[in-house]
């Protein structure tokens, strides 16, 4: 879904927990602070095993390019069951298009 989109994400260094019913996380690990990057591509795994990820190409962009813009939460992200359901190795041909509202 985000593909050919700018990301500005938080990076952790650790205790980092998810549980999923309900879905909820503990983010209390130390914040090293944010990256900037650029999703390229994504295209299903082909040398891994048959349960391995898709691979994604990134561009990492300077932060301060993306500094003044407002940030938008990712509303309409996919809601995982588990840590590995959905089974989601290959990514689909025509994803729907991510919705973004502002942060408050």
């Amino acid at each position: 879904m985000l593909k050919e989109k700018t990301v500005v994400a938080v990076v952790y260094d650790s205790d980092i927990s998810i549980n999923y019913s309900p879905l909820k996380g503990n983010f209390m690990g130390a914040n090293l602070g944010l990256v900037a990057l650029k999703v390229i591509d994504v295209k299903k795994r082909t040398d891994g095993s048959t349960s391995s990820l898709p691979v994604v190409t990134i561009q990492i962009l300077d932060p301060v390019i993306t500094s003044g813009l407002p940030l938008m939460l990712f509303s309409n992200a996919p809601v995982p069951q588990s840590s590995s359901k959905p089974f989601d190795i290959t990514p689909p041909s025509s994803p729907e298009e991510p919705q973004f509202v502002p942060a408050p």
